[in-house]
């Protein structure tokens, strides 16, 4: 999401938060699947400073097989949006 930002306005990207980046595009597809990912993942910190997750657990104690397919899964959605965004 974030390149699609660079793609679009390289200017104005701030964000680090799934649903942050998505609510700029103003699309109900890519902000569902973006806050459900971040409903997985959680605090968008925890992507830059993984040491602070879940007190320094690995993430195959942290979530589950369901979770990873899930995310997964809409990781794959919002990338395929943003390569048709990008064009």
């Amino acid at each position: 999401m974030k390149g699609a930002q660079y793609a679009r306005d390289a200017n104005n990207v701030t964000s680090i938060d799934f649903a942050g980046i998505s609510k700029t595009f103003d699309n109900q597809d890519i902000s569902g699947w973006a806050y459900g990912l971040q409903r997985i993942v959680g605090n968008p910190n925890y992507m830059q400073y993984p040491t602070d997750h879940q007190l320094n657990q690995i993430p195959h104690d942290v979530f589950t097989d369901d979770k990873v397919q899930r995310a997964r899964e809409l990781s794959q959605k919002i990338v395929d949006w943003c390569k048709n965004y990008i064009g």
